[in-house]
Order: C-alpha cells, then sequence, then structure tokens
C-alpha cells in the first residue's frame, strides 16, 4: 500500500476508533521527547499555526482549493478539542506562558474573496479567533497577485505546451492538471530570480493568451467586507504590498513593501498593525535585512511556512506554520493535528522540517 494511502488508513481507525481523541487528552500533559521516543511532562505551551489561503472551490487561487463543508468541520473540530488562541495572544503567551497544554491559532494569507464569503460565517459560528494576512496592495487595487495571473494564463494558453525561456524548457498542457503542475514550477524557477526578470518573463507568457476578465473579477476581499470582518474579532495583518520575494528586492525596495503595506492597512482600518507573514515564507524568500526592517517598524512577529510547532524558544520573527486544512478528510486533518500537537518543539538554533512545498503563501 503506498505511504500516503497506509497513513490515512491508520488515521481513519484511529479516528474511528477513539484512540485519537485518547492521544489528544495525552498532548494536555505531555509530549513525546525526539531523542528518546518517551513522553516528557509538558512544562511549557505548543502551539500549532494553521495557514489557509481559501476557502472554497474553483477559479483563483487555482492552487488551492478546500470545500465549505471541509473547513467547517475542521473548525468545528479544533473548537471542541483544542485551546484556541488569536495571534495577539499566542505572541504575548510566547513571552510570559501560563498554560501548558497545546494551542491552536488560525490564519489566512492574501484577502482571497472566499475568506469572507466562505469562511468568515463560519469562523463567526465557532467563534474562531482568526488572523488575515493582507497583501495589501492587491484588497486595494482588486487585482490578484503576479502568480495567479499566470496561473490563469497557464490555465487559458491554447497551445498543448509551453517553452519558457527563463526556465530553458518545455512544459506539457496537455490536462488541467499538467497546466496546474506546469504554473507550480514556473513560479518556483520565478521565486529564485530577480523580481525585474521575474516581470519581464510574466510579461511575456501573459501575451500568449489573452486573460479573461471575468475570471479575474472579485476575486480578493473589498475594504468594507474586511472592516465587517474586523469589527466581529477577525484581525487584519501585513503581507506587503504586491506579494514579492523579498530576498531578491533590495533593501530600500523590501521597507517599501512592508512599510506600505502596513501604513495602507492602518489608514483603512483604524487600528496599528503589529504582526507580518513572509510572501512564500521559506527561509530562502527573506533575509537578515528583511527581520530589521520589521523590527525597525515595531512590528512584533513574523510568520513563515517553515513546518513545525512554536514554544518559547522560537524566534518571534520565524513563527512555524503548517498547511494540513487541504486533506481528503477530517480523520486525516485530525490525526495531522493530533501529531503536532503531540511533537517535541524544534529549539530556536536548530533547522526546522520543512513543509511540502506550496507555490504561493
Amino acid at each position: 500500500m503506498h505511504t500516503s494511502a497506509s497513513r490515512r488508513a491508520v488515521a481513519g481507525f484511529l479516528h474511528h476508533s477513539g484512540a485519537l481523541a485518547a492521544t489528544r487528552a495525552l498532548t494536555r500533559s505531555y509530549h513525546l521527547s525526539r531523542h528518546t521516543l518517551r513522553l516528557k511532562k509538558n512544562t511549557q505551551p505548543r502551539f500549532i499555526i494553521l495557514c489557509y489561503h481559501r476557502v472554497g472551490t474553483g477559479g483563483i487561487p487555482f492552487y488551492s482549493e478546500l470545500p465549505t463543508w471541509k473547513f467547517e468541520q475542521q473548525m468545528h473540530h479544533i473548537r471542541r478539542n483544542y485551546r484556541l488562541c488569536s495571534l495577539d495572544d499566542l505572541v504575548e503567551q510566547l513571552e510570559e506562558p501560563k498554560d501548558s497544554t497545546p494551542a491552536v491559532a488560525v490564519t489566512f494569507d492574501d484577502g482571497y474573496h472566499g475568506t469572507y464569503t466562505e469562511a468568515f460565517p463560519i469562523l463567526r459560528e465557532y467563534a474562531i479567533p482568526a488572523t488575515v494576512y493582507l497583501a495589501a496592495g492587491c484588497i486595494e487595487s482588486g487585482e490578484v497577485a503576479w502568480y495567479d495571473r499566470l496561473f490563469l494564463a497557464l490555465q487559458s494558453i491554447p497551445s498543448p505546451h509551453l517553452d519558457v525561456a527563463v526556465a530553458g524548457r518545455r512544459f506539457d498542457l496537455t490536462t488541467k492538471e499538467s497546466r496546474i503542475d506546469a504554473t507550480a514550477q514556473i513560479v518556483g524557477h520565478l521565486r529564485r530570480i530577480p523580481q525585474e526578470e521575474r516581470i519581464r518573463a510574466c510579461a511575456e507568457i501573459e501575451a500568449k493568451t489573452k486573460l479573461p476578465q471575468c475570471e479575474l473579477k472579485n476575486r480578493m476581499m473589498s475594504w468594507a467586507q474586511i472592516r465587517e470582518m474586523q469589527a466581529c474579532g477577525v484581525k487584519f495583518e501585513a503581507h506587503t504590498m504586491t506579494h514579492p520575494v523579498l530576498s531578491r528586492l533590495n533593501s530600500k525596495a523590501q521597507e517599501n513593501e512592508i512599510r506600505e503595506s502596513k501604513c495602507l492597512i492602518e489608514n483603512r482600518l483604524g487600528r496599528e498593525v503589529l504582526h507580518f507573514a513572509y510572501p512564500f515564507g521559506k527561509p530562502e524568500d527573506f533575509t537578515e535585512e528583511t527581520t530589521a526592517i520589521l523590527r525597525r517598524l515595531n512590528f512584533r512577529s513574523a510568520a513563515t511556512t517553515v513546518w513545525g510547532v512554536n514554544d518559547p524558544g522560537v524566534l518571534r520573527f520565524g513563527l512555524r506554520r503548517v498547511q494540513i486544512g487541504e486533506d481528503t478528510s477530517l480523520a486525516n486533518f485530525a490525526f495531522n493535528l493530533a501529531l503536532l500537537a503531540l511533537q517535541e518543539p524544534t529549539t530556536s538554533d536548530a533547522p526546522a522540517a520543512q513543509m511540502p512545498e506550496n507555490c504561493a503563501t
């Protein structure tokens, strides 16, 4: 049996047999030592930060789909089985621990329209203290980020293949799945080159087709929708203006992206922005200068997409997040969450295991 299929089978058995509930109960007082594989008494809190991009299916963003009913199952599960906390509370408790039981925080990146239409009613129903990191320039203009345009372009190109000069290869476009996979590979390549080259490459690809404008409309939230969510307790923080790869920008350009996003959100919402999420979020996507800029601008934390849990030893500008929400079953979601809650955190000076590569965050 394939490893992932075996994992799903185990998750299903544990979930339906009640063994998973016993494991969750165990995590309230114990965690599993990485070195001895023995249970150790919890002496410090551990925080799992869930990362979502969209709730809903169809259209932009093509790389992420999560049916609304599955998202509701997940929120119901964490409300019933875990201590929930806001990002503000999480950072405060990292500095002054008060409870040693594992806790879960819910975050979204970018600000897609489905966060309002699909996720918000569920967040409100289950009183989930969520945080949304906004690509502020996309919200202001109503236009999706550059990689979303690429995904749409590769879904629209009539040819069954695409030659991309900057990548030095030809990509297969014979199926919807191959087009999504090709775009993910192209975006992955473009993340590693200077921004000026990336902009030129995107323009060359878009020139091969006419983007359907109907697919580009109403894909991002409006400020009115964001203010409505804020009034119900959802927090909104910064994720740059245009979602660039910050490590590919010079210091001045990095600061402009970060400062302008912070100021725009503060002006539109009338509250201070204190938290940040690095675009894409892998260690190679930002630099020490990025962190220095965040500190100068009085941010309190920054979130990565490095896989793992957080304890008081984690760097506040290197918070770890996990993307487990798009799984096929509640059993597997619950299983992965229980494993994380049982996990001993990696210390701040040790390399954390990388989460599976995602094309955008």
